[in-house]
């Protein structure tokens, strides 16, 4: 399994938008942007944008996706493949193609300290975990871009 893992304490910050820092066990050359005035996360590839996500949306530039429902998505209509989303679980189909965990919460972490009375570093994560031979890397970042658009832009 390909994993990718978002660390929300790691971030490059510019005057007009913060780089998210990616940990992945595969090649991946794509860019998560979050401009600081806008209410989406931009996708880039080599300077290119290659898709737009925000906690409930996604849009791919280059390749065929549309929304069916509030968690489903069309991949391709001959043969249909649906994406669908819940909490931790991504399907294909009704096949399990990813998981969603994330970790490193504030209070747990308090907890730890003073369990272990030693010091270890703060670091939330998000992380996906994901076959690639039956989920693009470009969707599964994109799938991550919207726990983080959720981390950041929630009501």
């Amino acid at each position: 399994m390909a994993y990718i893992k978002y660390h929300s304490n790691k971030m490059y910050n510019n005057h007009s938008r913060r780089e998210c820092f990616l940990e992945s066990n595969i090649a991946l050359d794509y860019q998560v942007l979050i401009p600081k005035n806008g209410d989406h996360i931009n996708i880039l590839q080599k300077g290119k944008l290659m898709a737009e996500v925000n906690w409930s949306q996604i849009i791919l530039f280059n390749e065929y996706i549309y929304k069916k429902n509030n968690w489903e998505w069309v991949l391709s209509e001959k043969p249909m493949k649906l994406l669908s989303l819940n909490r931790d679980k991504c399907k294909v189909n009704d096949i399990e193609v990813a998981t969603i965990s994330s970790g490193g919460e504030l209070v747990p972490w308090i907890f730890k300290l003073i369990k272990k009375r030693a010091w270890e570093p703060f670091d939330p994560y998000i992380c996906i975990e994901f076959d690639e031979m039956k989920l693009k890397p470009l969707l599964a970042v994109c799938i991550l871009a919207m726990r983080i658009a959720e981390f950041y832009h929630s009501p």
